[in-house]
């Protein structure tokens, strides 16, 4: 009988799930569980253990670039995308997000990317590291893109592995990329608040003041680059608090009114 300590070391990387149908038709799930390696080649039905902490900086930097490239109908941006790139022997990883130009329906939102069958690759992919597979993010996967050709190749890093992937305040983050020279990835230099720039992305991409996050600055405005669900609640939020400072305004002078007779 397996135990849950048991159950978490052996699913540690997390699991491939296959469903099997008995003779009357009725499926049963099986679990099998993942090796380091399975991270550079998923399949459909992989479960990776990435943590939160990654889901959450993944959906943040893919609406921050989705947003920066609005009204660029001709660039996707696209988020957990399988890479197919149709070489035998290739690993074809997941990227955590990809930048793509010239794609047939470029708003499309896509699962794969059929790199040999549309002949266009992504020019810009952006991991976010997850403290167990930190290793194939920063050493395994450069080499794939540096072999694919990809342009330019940037790491954002948290600083968590898997002793501290819990202690949130553990994190010191950093970004660093790579742009392919000569078929060779050459370290993007870091400026004095240690961001990189992306000519792909025109943009600076850094650890913020407090090295607790990241931020993606506009090259063009030198501001952060904020989605416009945030803009909106920020300010939706200033509104109410206009109105709150009106409403209280009038009570006041209602009061005083009343006071003064």
């Amino acid at each position: 009988m397996s135990t849950p300590s048991s159950n978490r070391e052996r699913f540690y990387y997390g699991y491939r799930r296959t469903i099997i149908q008995d003779r009357t038709g009725q499926p049963s799930y099986v679990d099998e569980p993942l090796a380091a390696a399975d991270f550079l080649n998923p399949q459909p039905d992989d479960h990776f253990e990435l943590g939160t902490q990654h889901h959450g900086d993944v959906g943040e930097l893919f609406q921050i670039l989705q947003y920066h490239h609005r009204n660029n109908l001709l660039i996707s941006v696209l988020q957990s995308v399988k890479l197919k790139w149709g070489v035998a022997g290739q690993p074809e990883p997941t990227a955590d997000v990809a930048i793509v130009s010239n794609l047939v329906e470029p708003q499309r939102r896509r699962t794969v990317l059929d790199v040999a069958g549309e002949g266009i690759q992504p020019s810009c992919i952006i991991e976010v590291i997850a403290p167990r597979f930190a290793e194939m993010a920063l050493v395994r996967k450069r080499q794939i893109y540096e072999k694919a050709g990809i342009q330019e190749y940037i790491v954002i890093d948290s600083g968590l592995r898997p002793e501290n992937e819990q202690q949130m305040s553990a994190a010191r983050y950093r970004v660093s990329g790579y742009e392919l020279i000569d078929g060779q990835y050459i370290a993007l230099p870091l400026d004095e608040e240690q961001r990189i720039y992306s000519a792909v992305n025109r943009v600076r991409l850094g650890p913020n003041a407090q090295n607790s996050g990241f931020e993606v600055i506009d090259a063009r405005t030198g501001l952060p680059i904020q989605p416009q669900t945030v803009i909106d609640h920020d300010r939706a939020a200033a509104s109410q608090g206009e109105r709150r400072g009106h409403d209280l305004g009038a009570s006041l002078d209602f009061l005083r009114m009343q006071g003064g007779e």
